[in-house]
């Protein structure tokens, strides 16, 4: 990925987490798989699961929201991945991203809402947003996606012959 080096991966964690507070297994092999996609691009991954250990490390809020804020700003790409629903805290990443400029991913299923502001993001081209049906699609979807961000992007003039 020439103009990509880093991604932070945003991803909700309450409803993920099970009774003793770490992630349920499940979803820990779900979003495991879509980081190692993610890595598999050259990619180095920043995410708030990683920096806490899917859990099992307790920061305290102004220690983990610092992360948060310095990763995103270190990152190329913020990818937000969710398998139902985006977090009030995901909407929050999305805008810091957006004002600093970043590429920014959202997968998400189908019957995943968004807000006209998300969505007025990605019609401008500030944002790509993926759907999927089936979580098995993630890791594809991800790769192909980022693969397209990373292209350079024409500027639609035309260079004449000498």
């Amino acid at each position: 990925m020439a103009n990509m080096r880093r991604a932070f991966v945003s991803l909700p964690i309450t409803e993920n987490l099970g009774s003793d507070g770490t992630f349920r297994p499940e979803m820990k092999e779900f979003y495991s798989t879509s980081i190692e996609a993610i890595k598999s691009l050259g990619l180095e991954v920043e995410s708030p699961v990683l920096n806490e250990n899917w859990g099992s490390v307790k920061l305290p809020v102004t220690e983990f929201v610092q992360f948060d804020i310095d990763a995103i700003t270190r990152s190329d790409l913020l990818a937000v991945i969710t398998f139902t629903r985006l977090s009030n805290d995901i909407y929050l990443e999305i805008g810091y991203a957006a004002g600093l400029g970043k590429s920014i991913l959202i997968i998400a299923p189908h019957s995943c809402r968004t807000t006209y502001m998300i969505n007025g993001l990605a019609e401008a081209g500030n944002l790509n947003i993926v759907r999927f049906d089936s979580s098995d699609e993630v890791p594809r979807l991800l790769v192909s996606s980022i693969r397209t961000m990373s292209r350079p992007r024409s500027t639609g003039r035309r260079v004449a012959n000498s």
